[in-house]
């Protein structure tokens, strides 16, 4: 409902901006997929069982550290989404009719959607928790509720930001919805652990940042600068695809490093946790004939 409402928005807010939105919000679905969607199915089984057997403060456990997982892996996407858009969005649509301007605006509004990610993907999280606790009606009264403060964003962010305020809008509805599934968790459960939550986003936020500092300088030694309106200059402009291909991978490896490193120097657990999945899963495939 929310990207029908934006669209019919955007279609006054200039030509392309509906296919701007479309796109950036196509870019972010993947890291939804990958980390909120895998999550949240990785976690209800194990909820599911946990509620029908009356255990609350196992749930609430469950809850936390599916949240945790969530924000460690989505919080950095984030922001590499944000840095990194007008690249990886150069990369993948920018030929034929969609041209630099297309590249630059369609950043713009997926760094309004990234705002959103952790929000939304710890919605996908929270929601079938509730329908575990049998709590389906909440869940659906707060999805209301998020529509309804989209619309009135909508309309008040794309007269003063234009088309991106759309974007920014659906984030900052996605996070209230977040904000209400917790609150009525933490009304049905009482002992959510927000304490833990807060360490783990401050943590996975500080990190981020030393990762979008160490992106950005790569990027400015290959003519790339995020968000500028003239945002692809220098090396990358004269540069092929399998040498634009190299950039993304070399930076994109830069970055995840830099956020390992600090993660794990800020205490963030789940650092280990994805890095021993990693390896498992390398080593499954390495043994696999």
């Amino acid at each position: 409902i929310n990207i029908l409402v934006n669209s019919m928005l955007a279609a006054g807010a200039g030509d392309g901006a509906v296919s701007w939105l479309n796109y950036a919000f196509r870019l972010m679905q993947f890291p939804i997929g990958v980390f909120g969607v895998a999550i949240s199915t990785a976690s209800l089984t194990k909820v599911a069982r946990e509620s029908a057997d009356g255990d609350h403060e196992a749930v609430c456990r469950s809850v936390r550290d599916a949240l945790r997982m969530v924000m460690v892996l989505t919080v950095p996407s984030a922001v590499g989404l944000a840095v990194l858009g007008t690249p990886i969005i150069s990369v993948i649509y920018q030929r034929g009719r969609f041209t630099p301007e297309d590249t630059y605006a369609t950043a713009l509004a997926l760094a309004g959607y990234s705002v959103g990610l952790a929000a939304y993907s710890g919605i996908k999280v929270l929601v079938p928790v509730l329908y575990a606790l049998g709590r389906a009606k909440s869940a659906i009264w707060s999805s209301g509720v998020s529509v309804v403060l989209n619309v009135v964003l909508g309309v008040m962010l794309v007269k003063s930001l234009g088309f991106e305020g759309l974007a920014l809008g659906t984030s900052i509805s996605a996070i209230l919805n977040a904000a209400i599934l917790l609150w009525i968790m933490q009304k049905l459960l009482k002992k959510i652990d927000f304490a833990s939550l807060g360490r783990c986003l401050a943590g996975t936020l500080v990190a981020s940042l030393f990762m979008a500092i160490s992106v950005y300088v790569l990027l400015s030694f290959v003519g790339i600068r995020p968000l500028a309106p003239i945002p692809l200059t220098g090396l990358w402009v004269n540069a092929n695809f399998a040498q634009h291909l190299l950039i993304l991978g070399v930076t994109l490896a830069t970055g995840v490093a830099v956020y390992g490193v600090a993660g794990k120097l800020l205490g963030l657990q789940e650092i280990e946790r994805v890095q021993e999945l990693v390896w498992k899963r390398l080593k499954q495939r390495k043994d696999t004939p």
